[in-house]
């Protein structure tokens, strides 16, 4: 049997995370645009579409279009502060941060059930291990952006 790699193993967590996320997402019936963009905004903050739209990974049209449903939704409000009035900084309504509570609660119990054997130091340990692949990861991003 050959060894395992890592790019595998990575990509299954990856895709047991996404059931979990689709799981939680799709008991607020949320699209996954939208569950990214409320979970991208931190409660008592207010950002430019700019922002929200470079946090999400997407186009400025495109996370617009996300905002008008999380919008019409009650989730975010939109500031009338703004000078450019097609692009106006948002922020979460109270229905808004409930609902991204919510979420990041029903997060929380998975991560619970996930590692509720992990003694305190292997989960630090872990945690670690992972920040450092992550940060792997990025340094290979930009050295291959930069060839």
């Amino acid at each position: 049997m050959a060894q395992e790699k890592l790019w595998d193993i990575l990509e299954a967590l990856n895709s047991r995370c996404r059931e979990q996320e689709d799981a939680i997402r799709e008991r607020f019936r949320l699209s996954p645009a939208e569950y990214h963009g409320l979970r991208r905004l931190p409660p008592d903050e207010t950002v430019t579409c700019q922002e929200l739209a470079r946090r999400m990974g997407l186009s400025l049209s495109r996370s617009s279009r996300v905002v008008d449903r999380l919008f019409s939704r009650g989730y975010v409000q939109r500031s009338d502060r703004a000078a450019d009035r097609r692009c106006k900084p948002v922020h979460l309504t109270k229905l808004g941060e409930k609902v991204r509570e919510q979420i990041q609660a029903l997060r929380g119990e998975c991560e619970d059930r996930i590692f509720k054997d992990y003694s305190q130091a292997r989960l630090t340990g872990l945690k670690k291990e992972l920040k450092e692949l992550a940060a792997a990861f990025s340094a290979e991003q930009g050295a291959a952006g930069s060839r």
